[in-house]
């Protein structure tokens, strides 16, 4: 197989990120809300302090909770609402972010304000710190924050190869070259990740048509893990990704995303000739249509006629 292009989109990586994520637990709308993010910004590149998950069995709660703001964190994070505002918890977590922010004015201190909260025990210093906006759109959410932290990208490796090869992906640097796919020939795609990610699969084919091959009917999610090879389609999800046609070249995209947002057709609307300039789509969908994106990579490849039989 012969890789025609391989395109690498990402920010440049900077120091990790860890972030306390302070939350009432007894509410359920800021439990959901507070879980999702921690999902989310790990699979930024960030380090999350969140409770109880951090919380050993058997553990004080004060104790690993003054530890977790006082010792384990860069940043921290203030999901605001009437709920939490009243509680012990989250106040207690606040007064912790106060005492360490005036020993260490680097402490970054980001307010996340859900609703109308009224005054509370704490809230003269949350308010000191510009807040970070509040979307009902989790996806808006998400990619609001990593951007206010400037977390991590993710670096995507696709490859194509005939269905059949027995090829192991790290191996890929010395595959024999193949320029093309002849039409009905199955293809699998290999797909690498620096960060754990979620990621969709779209094909461009020589006509300009559009195709979301990842998220769909037979694979409704595909989560990446770092540093491994994942192949697609995979055999347990049985079903095949065969080159249709027309003759010409065909582009694979591959977006990765911080959370299981379900790619559309429609996303790549506004976008128009943008989907020919990696660079333009990812700004495109990134800032347009506001989407979680942590990275994006593009091959393309050849697909010809099938020779036929002399026998």
């Amino acid at each position: 197989m012969r890789l025609v292009k391989d395109q690498e989109h990402s920010r440049n990586t900077s120091a990790q990120t860890k972030i306390f994520l302070s939350h009432t637990t007894r509410d359920r709308r800021d439990h959901d809300l507070a879980h999702k993010l921690a999902e989310g910004l790990r699979a930024c590149g960030a380090q999350v302090w969140i409770a109880p998950d951090n919380i050993p069995t058997g553990a004080d709660w004060e104790q690993e909770i003054v530890s977790g703001v006082m010792q384990q964190c860069s940043h921290f994070l203030a999901i605001v609402s009437a709920a939490s505002a009243a509680s012990e918890w989250v106040q207690k977590e606040i007064e912790l972010a106060q005492q360490r922010f005036a020993q260490e004015a680097g402490f970054t201190i980001l307010p996340l304000i859900v609703g109308r909260v009224d005054d509370f025990p704490g809230s003269n210093f949350i308010n000191r710190f510009q807040e970070i906006p509040y979307h009902h759109e989790f996806s808006m959410q998400l990619n609001d924050l990593r951007e206010s932290l400037g977390l991590l990208s993710a670096t995507l490796h696709l490859a194509v190869e005939p269905a059949t090869s027995t090829h192991h992906p790290r191996n890929i640097g010395i595959r024999p070259d193949r320029k093309a796919f002849a039409i009905g020939d199955e293809i699998r795609i290999l797909v690498l990740a620096n960060c754990d990610c979620y990621l969709s699969l779209v094909n461009i084919g020589p006509a300009g048509t559009l195709t979301i091959l990842l998220p769909s009917e037979f694979q409704t999610e595909a989560k990446l893990r770092a540093g491994q090879w994942h192949t697609f389609p995979p055999l347990e999800y049985g079903y095949k990704l065969p080159a249709m046609g027309p003759v010409g070249i065909e582009k694979l995209i591959g977006i990765a995303f911080a959370d299981r947002t379900q790619l559309t057709v429609e996303h790549f609307a506004e976008a128009g000739e943008q989907t020919n300039e990696p660079q333009e789509l990812l700004r495109c969908l990134r800032e347009t249509q506001k989407l979680p994106i942590l990275g994006l990579a593009v091959i393309e490849f050849d697909v010809i006629e099938k020779e036929l039989s002399r026998d």
